[in-house]
């Protein structure tokens, strides 16, 4: 268990349970996640999913689940958490959207293979560097940027999506502040 005591007027008893409580969430969540689509399968015909798609989805939750254990491990800082949890959400949805629609365009293309790369990316340059939240912050502003580029780049085909790009810069450049307000943080 990290060492959560420096959360303002929070004992190590009840952080260690807030660490109980999160994990119970997170697990949780991502089991009804998991049981959603089985369920619409059964009062929908549009939702026709087969065993590759629930070991792909099984596969991204199990994942996110397990960066989350990461997280409550690795930092005992709530802002470097939030920011860990913030660029796992993004990350998360980053691949969900690309698995299921596409961000530019329909299916695996160039510019959504880059998609794919990012959250991997992170977390394997993460990994190098320890997860340390100052390697953190520049990384999550790496991905702003790339988030960026990709559709500047795919304008010349005319795709643009500019109001999921401002919402994914959003998320990576939030969690890099708060990962960069984590250095402070006492």
């Amino acid at each position: 268990m990290t060492d959560t005591t420096n959360i303002p007027g929070t004992t190590a008893d009840e952080a260690g349970r807030l660490d109980g409580v999160l994990r119970i969430a997170g697990w949780g969540t991502a089991g009804v996640m998991f049981a959603i689509p089985a369920i619409a399968m059964t009062l929908t015909h549009e939702v026709d999913w087969d065993a590759t798609d629930f070991a792909a989805w099984g596969i991204m939750l199990l994942t996110t689940c397990l960066l989350g254990e990461g997280v409550l491990r690795a930092y005992p800082n709530w802002p470097a958490r939030a920011g860990a949890i913030l660029s796992i959400a993004a990350g998360f949805l980053l691949v969900w959207v690309n698995l299921a629609v596409g961000f530019i365009g329909d299916g695996i293309n160039q510019y959504n293979a880059v998609y794919l790369a990012m959250p991997i990316g992170v977390v394997a340059a993460g990994a190098l560097a320890r997860f340390r939240a100052n390697v953190m912050q520049w990384l999550l502003i790496g991905c702003a940027l790339v988030q960026l580029a990709i559709p500047v780049a795919a304008s010349e085909s005319g795709r643009f999506e500019w109001i999921a790009t401002a919402v994914f810069c959003a998320l990576w450049l939030g969690a890099a502040g708060l990962f960069r307000k984590s250095l402070g943080f006492r």
